[in-house]
């Protein structure tokens, strides 16, 4: 499957070594600010879509 993101040079390393990534929540918060909590919520529920068209990958 070839999906398109855009990234920071750093996660597209992490993403060549480990072929995933999974984002922290604090980086989340920093980033965002005041919308960190709006962007969860709208995170969790693609996840809850998406893993019911494929699996979750495990950390």
């Amino acid at each position: 499957m070839r999906v398109w993101t855009r990234q920071n040079q750093e996660v597209l390393s992490i993403i060549e070594k480990n072929h995933v990534y999974h984002c922290q929540p604090e980086y989340i918060e920093a980033k965002m600010e005041n919308f960190s909590s709006y962007y969860k919520q709208l995170y969790t529920w693609y996840v809850t879509r998406a893993e019911k068209i494929v699996p979750r990958p495990h950390p």
